[in-house]
């Protein structure tokens, strides 16, 4: 179920200062999936959910993740930071890979399941490795793939 949302289209390399800029430029790059005005309603949501609690995990990893329902279905964007970026994480490590998750608010328990399956694959060290070393948006899908 996962790996089906895994798509080198949006994989980013990017370069932000914070954890905002890094946010709003993932949204911004992920122009097929939203018009303007469901950019900013899926920003506000991602916003609101940082809110609560930061979704820094620890490791120099980050999964932004939140439901909004102008969105029929799930996508997962990943981008690899040039340099790292203050997401307020337990371990106080700068993140450098950040993915991010949305989905529609009505399918709850397909949502969990990814953004559970994602963090599984992501606490594997060499997998995290090598992830920040590659150069090709789709070595990337394919390690994580292979972790899912």
């Amino acid at each position: 179920m996962v790996k089906e949302y895994l798509d080198p289209r949006y994989v980013f390399f990017l370069e932000a200062a914070t954890k905002e800029e890094t946010i709003a430029k993932i949204i911004d790059s992920l122009e097929p999936l939203f018009d303007n005005k469901g950019k900013e309603i899926f920003l506000k949501a991602v916003r609101e959910r940082e809110e609560l609690v930061s979704t820094g995990l620890g490791m120099g990893v980050a999964v932004p993740h939140a439901k909004a329902s102008i969105l029929s279905d799930f996508f997962i964007a990943i981008a690899v930071l040039k340099k790292g970026v203050d997401w307020g994480a337990l371990d106080g490590a700068a993140v450098r890979l950040v993915v991010m998750i949305g989905g529609p608010a009505n399918r709850p328990g397909d949502y969990l399941q990814i953004l559970s399956r994602l963090t599984l694959a992501l606490k594997a060290e060499e997998r995290r490795k090598k992830i920040l070393q590659v150069t090709e948006a789709q070595e990337i899908v394919d390690l994580l793939a292979e972790g899912i």
